[in-house]
């Protein structure tokens, strides 16, 4: 439906506009979690989101919140 097309819209357009590494991570981490308990689920995200911390992106997150400014995010 329109409504239903307009709403998945304004839904995912801020998460688009986030880190793409972070965000595929992120969906990964909740695919793989439904079919685990709470301690395996977190332990698998940390071990998801652990590799994300010497990615570029991670640095620009870092750089553009210390200067104030929008990160401009690449994937790597």
């Amino acid at each position: 439906t329109p409504g239903m097309a307009a709403s998945v819209i304004a839904t995912s357009a801020p998460i688009a506009s986030k880190a793409p590494l972070a965000s595929r991570t992120a969906k990964a981490a909740l695919r793989g979690a439904g079919a685990m308990n709470l301690h395996a689920a977190l332990t698998h995200e940390i071990g998801l989101m652990a590799g994300l911390l010497g990615t570029e992106d991670a640095q620009e997150g870092t750089r553009a919140f210390l200067e104030k400014r929008r990160p401009q995010y690449q994937g790597r």
